[in-house]
């Protein structure tokens, strides 16, 4: 016997695979472009409150420096000193020694003093 089959009513796998595996790859694409977008608006957030944190920090430790400064300054530690009344010698101020905050290249920042007249007596 011989099979009469026709082939016209037969659907073609080809194209339509084609269409489909088609489809897949655009909506992956998509959807890649939607996640990497929504992961830069979260970053976007992320990075202005560490912005918003970074300048508080600025401000507490200029303040901060600023308390240190007025703390250390000379009248104010001679005014505690003279508050608590205590015994010590006050330093002249030609043996005073301070570290040089600029520093020169080849130089460590520390200038060489003489302890003459620093001796026990």
């Amino acid at each position: 016997m011989k099979n009469c089959r026709r082939s016209g009513g037969q659907l073609q796998g080809g194209p339509i695979v084609t269409i489909v595996l088609c489809a897949v790859v655009i909506v992956s694409v998509a959807l890649y472009f939607v996640h990497i977008h929504i992961q830069m608006l979260e970053l976007g957030n992320v990075k202005k409150r560490l912005e918003i944190e970074l300048a508080g920090i600025t401000k507490a430790l200029q303040a901060a420096e600023s308390r240190y400064a007025e703390l250390t300054s000379r009248p104010v530690l001679e005014r505690r000193l003279a508050e608590i009344g205590s015994d010590l010698i006050p330093i002249p101020e030609e043996r005073l020694v301070s570290l040089d905050p600029t520093r020169f290249p080849g130089e460590e920042g520390v200038r060489t003093v003489s302890n003459r007249g620093f001796a026990a007596k």
